[in-house]
């Protein structure tokens, strides 16, 4: 049998339920994550995720499955990101019970998280409602309300 199975069923059931306490909505994305990996791989290696070894789940094959997120299954960045994050903790875990993998681990801790635009977000108060906008129509609507303080000040 395989190392990456019993570390992968460890990760789950020592790691995020019984040290972390993670919620369901955590434990539930991080399956989905290695559902989608696994899937992945299967595809590409053409071996049963039974038969996968801590060595096939190599850098430029994470990455390409990062790749496939957002090319194919037109995942966000965010999403990627998320799914990342998953993958990490799994690997943070494995290094410590797979010291022999540890070239292959560190190479996919490195892989770095891809940089998103934040959608900043301003609130203001117009008369007695509020509004929420981006941030361009914050700057014309600051505007607008700037015109309409000095006409207000001129009409009374």
């Amino acid at each position: 049998m395989s190392a990456l199975a019993p570390t992968l069923q460890a990760f789950f059931t020592d790691r995020l339920i019984g040290q972390k306490g993670a919620s369901p909505n955590t434990i539930s994305g991080y399956r989905d994550t290695f559902r989608l990996l696994l899937r992945f791989v299967q595809q590409r290696t053409r071996k049963a995720p039974s038969e996968l070894d801590m060595a096939d789940l190599d850098a430029p094959l994470i990455a390409a499955f990062l790749e496939d997120l957002e090319k194919v299954r037109h995942n966000s960045i965010r999403t990627r990101n998320n799914r990342l994050a998953a993958v990490r903790s799994f690997f943070s875990y494995a290094a410590l019970r797979h010291p022999e993998h540890a070239a292959v681990i560190q190479r996919v801790l490195a892989i770095p998280a891809k940089r998103f635009t934040k959608a900043s977000i301003g609130i203001h108060r117009s008369s007695s409602a509020f509004s929420i906008e981006t941030r361009k129509n914050a700057e014309q609507s600051a505007m607008t309300s700037c015109n309409m303080l000095r006409w207000k000040r001129f009409t009374l």
